[in-house]
């Protein structure tokens, strides 16, 4: 799926999944890649670790693999940086993002079954009320 869907391969891959998804990235990446690791949910739930079987892709492709967690990183949101950098790339359409919002609270245990079970792409927000 991934050939079809990226046939010029990857060069940069934000994963917030690891496991299996991870090991098929590593085999699609393209030289001197890189992948932003934020999270791995996979591997979360009590559930038996996936063993990545692509870690030679790595030093093959000469990927780069970088950890983010976000409050490392909260002197950027609060002294504004964040904002007045990322802002005007999302107007232009520089940096592309997919989210869907649901109405209601009500609808919470649905749409987070969809979730988990891969029916949605990108954010998942429940709005129960205008502010």
């Amino acid at each position: 799926a991934l050939a079809r869907l990226a046939p010029n391969g990857i060069d940069y891959f934000y994963d917030t999944v690891g496991g299996e998804i991870l090991d098929l990235v590593l085999e699609t990446i393209n030289e001197r890649g890189k992948i932003l690791s934020v999270g791995m949910i996979s591997q979360e739930n009590g559930k038996e670790q996936y063993p990545i079987r692509n870690l030679r892709y790595i030093a093959a492709k000469s990927v780069s693999i970088h950890g983010f967690i976000y409050w490392h990183h909260l002197k950027y949101w609060e002294n504004g940086e964040l904002d007045n950098t990322v802002r005007p790339l999302l107007e232009k359409k520089e940096i592309n993002y997919r989210e869907q919002v649901f109405e209601g609270v009500e609808n919470t245990p649905e749409h987070f079954v969809n979730m988990v079970n891969g029916k949605y792409a990108g954010k998942v927000i429940i709005k129960i009320a205008d502010l």
